[in-house]
């Protein structure tokens, strides 16, 4: 590997990942035209995604600040509710139960919780499938189609009104499921996403918040299930200024693009 395309990479994986285009199916079709193999390996996969979870959390702290602490609640809720249900039990029915989800971060961490685990599934069920296909020109061009097809479609569906308190838990399903099938080469995980969102009836702001906040648990998965493929692979410690250098533009490009994505929705 040499520095420029180590800068390459990171840009690479990070616009695509957070615009409505194909990480996997641009890194392939970037092989292919420029004849470069730009997959270096499980590690390199594994310290890029942590890149764009760290630009996540850069333009998100807040929001996942908050859901943190109310996931928290939600589980000193459910304990209470645990002892509330003993005592019950026992014959005490002056206790009464305390509702766990009231507020509209407890919500939207229920259904990050939800959507993340058709998401890490699919990741999980479908990495031979999305190997196989990343290395045909010709899957790669059916998956630029679909995600043409996809953005069509949002960019002419009417905005919803739905936002966290009103929303089902059943679309959260569907968005992991969206993102599943984006692992595929040339289908976007952006654009999957918003496009579920938005045929959920969500309005665009919560939709984009949404898609984005998803990539936190499921980036955390994929790194896992790449720890656990690592499988003896030797770590190039030769390689590592340029492993550096790819995360810091994929955390840089991907921060800018996720920004220039949230001022676009906004206008």
């Amino acid at each position: 590997m040499n520095i420029l395309k180590a800068i390459l990479i990171g840009i690479v994986q990070g616009i695509s990942d957070f615009l409505p285009v194909s990480r996997q199916g641009n890194i392939a079709f970037l092989e292919t035209v420029l004849g470069i193999d730009l997959n270096y390996g499980v590690y390199f996969s594994i310290l890029t995604k942590l890149g764009l979870l760290v630009a996540v959390v850069l333009v998100f702290h807040e929001d996942i600040l908050h859901m943190f602490r109310e996931f928290f609640g939600m589980a000193v809720t459910g304990f209470a509710n645990f002892l509330v249900f003993i005592k019950r039990k026992h014959g005490d029915t002056g206790y009464t139960y305390f509702k766990v989800v009231n507020s509209n971060y407890k919500k939207l961490s229920i259904m990050i919780i939800i959507a993340s685990v058709p998401a890490i599934l699919l990741d999980l069920l479908g990495r031979e499938l999305v190997a196989f296909a990343s290395a045909d020109a010709f899957l790669i061009g059916i998956g630029f189609l679909i995600s043409a097809v996809v953005l069509f479609i949002a960019d002419r569906h009417p905005e919803g009104q739905v936002n966290v308190k009103r929303s089902y838990y059943s679309s959260a399903a569907l968005m992991g499921i969206a993102q599943g099938v984006s692992a595929l080469p040339g289908i976007s995980r952006t654009g999957m996403t918003i496009t579920t969102g938005f045929m959920s009836g969500y309005n665009r702001k919560y939709a984009i918040k949404y898609s984005f906040l998803l990539l936190v648990p499921t980036l955390i998965g994929s790194v896992i299930i790449d720890i656990c493929h690592i499988n003896g692979e030797a770590f190039g410690s030769s390689e590592l200024p340029f492993m550096f250098i790819s995360v810091v533009f994929t955390v840089v490009s991907g921060y800018f693009a996720m920004k220039h994505m949230l001022k676009l929705i906004r206008n």
